[in-house]
């Protein structure tokens, strides 16, 4: 029973580092749009809920986390996030800000 339930834990870590997700920014959120959402994301409950938080307080606080290593004259340009174990990782690419690039 324990061989079949490492085999089982060893087959979710694969699936899972298989799933990825590529973001782009749209439109900034609003303030009152932004309280709103991480209100309703602290109500989620269960292995989901939280899941799915955290993939989403990433993206709203994306732009704070990487202030210090963006480069000048760029913005972010894609968001990838890949559900590896517990918490997601992060990938973000930086494009030519179009203000920067005139």
């Amino acid at each position: 029973m324990a061989a079949e339930m490492s085999s089982f834990v060893a087959t979710r870590r694969q699936d899972l580092s298989r799933v990825a997700l590529a973001f782009e920014p749209a439109e900034e959120i609003t303030p009152a749009a932004e309280a709103a959402l991480r209100q309703e994301l602290a109500q989620m409950t269960g292995a989901m809920g939280a899941l799915e938080r955290a993939v989403i307080f990433l993206l709203l606080d994306v732009e704070k986390r990487v202030e210090a290593i963006r480069p000048d004259g760029f913005r972010i340009g894609e968001v990838a996030i890949a559900l590896v174990a517990i918490f997601p990782e992060m990938t973000i690419n930086f494009v030519r800000s179009e203000t920067a690039a005139r």
